[in-house]
């Protein structure tokens, strides 16, 4: 075992004064065919979810005395906007998304 210390170690010279490191390489690039995959959603129960989320979110803003409600906007078709109320006012605090 060597107990010398070496001031021109490899880990302290700089990295310009370091031998190239060259990989010769004879092989065309190759291109990876990847499949892509079939995204299947269910629309109908994904709305259920959202809908028995919703009502859980709304028992919880009541139980904790919270001024909010939670409702899927209707005039949305496609994708569902969730909109939180001032439940006194019926101002709109937020949409989501």
């Amino acid at each position: 075992m060597d107990s010398r210390i070496s001031s021109a170690s490899v880990a302290q010279q700089p990295i310009a004064m370091r031998a190239p490191s060259t990989v010769a390489s004879n092989t065309a690039p190759v291109e990876l065919k990847i499949p892509k995959a079939e995204i299947k959603v269910d629309t109908e129960t994904l709305k259920k979810n959202l809908e028995v989320a919703i009502n859980h979110i709304n028992e919880m803003m009541r139980d904790g005395g919270r001024n909010l409600s939670f409702a899927i906007d209707p005039s949305r078709k496609g994708q569902p906007v969730v909109i939180v109320r001032k439940e006194d006012t019926g101002e709109v605090i937020r949409q989501i998304p």
